[in-house]
């Protein structure tokens, strides 16, 4: 079995827009959340914006928050090919989805 493993951000203001979809499951707002992101991550978001001449802007330093999510690819226990979201504590599993 293959498991792929890969950090991913999502601003406060795409967590709410996913919780308010019913895809994000076991937090009710994205303060729930940890935020921040590792150094080494958010140089590369930095830059990848950059690149796209993207500025990302928020009203308040809640809108602002970034929360650095592990996006892991894997197998349910019944074997079938699955997809979770975890925070970045590992102490929720915010998306799943097979």
């Amino acid at each position: 079995m293959e498991i792929l493993l890969e950090w991913i951000t999502k601003s406060s203001q795409e967590i709410q827009q996913l919780i308010s979809a019913g895809l994000v499951k076991n937090i009710s707002k994205p303060s729930d959340l940890p935020s921040g992101v590792d150094p080494y991550l958010w140089n590369y978001k930095i830059i990848r914006e950059q690149a796209k001449f993207v500025t990302p802007q928020a009203d308040d330093s809640y809108e602002g928050d970034i929360h650095q999510i592990l996006e892991y690819f894997g197998y349910d226990g019944d074997g079938d090919k699955c997809v979770y979201w975890l925070d970045r504590n590992f102490s929720k599993i915010i998306y799943q989805a097979n």
